[in-house]
């Protein structure tokens, strides 16, 4: 249903479905194991041409104080590189042309963080 919602009418990115960040566009639903992240034509045009990483900036909850130091080893994930994490991000392209990043909850939610903001990192 979800992924319906998202290629044949490119509604699930409603005021209701929006996800609390600080900037950026983030959407989700507790039903759903993923986060939609809509992409506009300059982020499309460099993540086509593998120019950018992803910099994920989490919140903590409830992390035991000798966890949190790792934190900042695990904000960055580049799916360019052939690691695991790669897998956790897939992009759909709507039949009306719009597209969209989806990024699995399990890898979001590691160690007990929350995403905040997703952000493009330039690789240049």
């Amino acid at each position: 249903m979800i992924y319906e919602q998202l290629y044949l009418e490119d509604s699930f990115c409603q005021p209701q479905n929006r996800s609390i960040v600080e900037n950026g566009d983030f959407y989700t639903r507790p039903d759903i194991d993923f986060y939609v992240m809509p992409l506009d034509k300059n982020d499309l045009n460099d993540y086509e041409s593998m120019s950018v990483s992803y910099k994920f900036n989490m919140d903590s909850i409830n992390i035991p104080w000798y966890i949190k130091p790792i934190r900042s080893y695990i904000k960055r994930l580049n799916p360019n590189e052939q690691l695991s994490y790669g897998t956790s991000i897939t992009r759909l392209k709507s039949r009306l042309g719009n597209s969209y990043l989806l990024i699995d909850k399990p890898y979001a939610t590691d160690l007990g963080a929350k995403v905040v903001r997703i952000e493009f990192i330039s690789n240049k």
